[in-house]
Parts: structure tokens; C-alpha cells; sequence
């Protein structure tokens, strides 16, 4: 089944998913509720997505990410 193909490659459970990419294309953040992370009510674009969005459009460098090291 070409549905049970994609899940797999994504490692993913089950639907919604939501993956944010930086401009470069690097994955940023994945937001799924496979592992109850979100509780029961799962993630939400208000309180979850949109802010995160927000937060890379300003510049914002993601939580993880590994700070640019100065060329002197």
C-alpha cells in the first residue's frame, strides 16, 4: 500500500504531522503525537506551529541548533 510505504519512510504512526523546515531545508521541527508527547488533545497550530514559525521567520535560531561559529 503506497500510504504504508510514506508512513514508514517518515517513521510515522499516524496523521497529523506537521514538519517545519529552515530555509536551508534542514528539518527544524516535526510535530506528531506518536509518542503522546502533546498529551491527548495533540499539538496545535495556535499553541505550537505558528509560534514556532514565528520564531524562525524573526531569525531565531531553533531550539537544538548548533550556533555559527565565527570565521576570525
Amino acid at each position: 500500500d503506497p500510504a504504508d510505504d510514506v508512513f514508514n519512510q517518515l517513521e510515522l504512526g499516524s496523521v497529523p504531522a506537521v514538519f517545519i523546515y529552515d530555509r536551508d531545508g534542514t528539518l527544524v521541527k516535526r510535530f506528531d503525537n506518536d509518542d503522546g508527547g502533546y498529551g491527548d488533545e495533540g499539538f496545535t497550530y495556535h499553541e505550537h506551529i505558528v509560534p514556532r514559525v514565528e520564531s524562525l521567520l524573526a531569525g531565531e535560531q531553533p531550539e537544538g541548533a548548533k550556533q555559527p561559529q565565527s570565521e576570525e
